[in-house]
């Protein structure tokens, strides 16, 4: 009987360790699957779990030792971050590295609660509608469309200056 209850009290412990582990699996997890989309912007990048696997069991190798829950998990998950973007970084093409590290950020952030899908939609595609849209500029740091638009020819000018050709003067048809 005294076994019994020693093994359910251990099979408890395990338990509540192992769920202290559960923010490591959260973010091998994301980091995975960005390094596994990033097929869809170039069918040569294609990964296997199991090379995946071996980064992953590396960075728990590697990561810094500490009695002390919280600061372990921020050192496997600060290991594992940096090697599985090592590691796709490898196999990219120079041209998609800061995509596939805006990818990788948007993921986290997103896994964090810091970005909706809203934000992120109006960042890339921003207000697309033709008519006056009911739906307002998710965040405030992120300008109108008429600030973008003074904006634009406020850097249309600038490079104008600086090439040294009349703001006025048209570039095609009849010079």
């Amino acid at each position: 009987m005294e076994k019994l209850t020693l093994a359910e009290a251990t099979t408890k412990d395990i338990e509540i360790f192992r769920d202290g582990y559960r923010p490591v699996a959260k973010r091998g997890s994301i980091l995975f699957f960005v390094l596994s989309d990033m097929a869809g912007v170039n069918t040569m990048y294609q990964y296997s779990l199991s090379s995946y696997l071996d980064v992953f069991s590396f960075s728990l190798r590697k990561a810094m030792p500490n009695v002390i829950l919280s600061r372990r998990l921020r050192n496997i998950i600060d290991m594992l971050t940096k090697n599985v973007y090592d590691y796709g970084c490898t196999g990219i093409f120079e041209r998609h590295k800061l995509l596939y590290s805006f990818q990788m950020d948007i993921k986290l952030e997103q896994s964090e609660g810091n970005v909706s899908q809203m934000e992120l939609d109006f960042f890339i595609k921003g207000n697309v509608s033709l008519e006056k849209s009911a739906r307002a500029c998710p965040a405030s740091w992120i300008p109108g469309p008429l600030a973008l638009n003074k904006r634009s020819r406020d850097i249309g000018r600038n490079c104008s200056m600086l090439s040294g050709r009349d703001p006025g003067q048209r570039t095609f048809g009849n010079n």
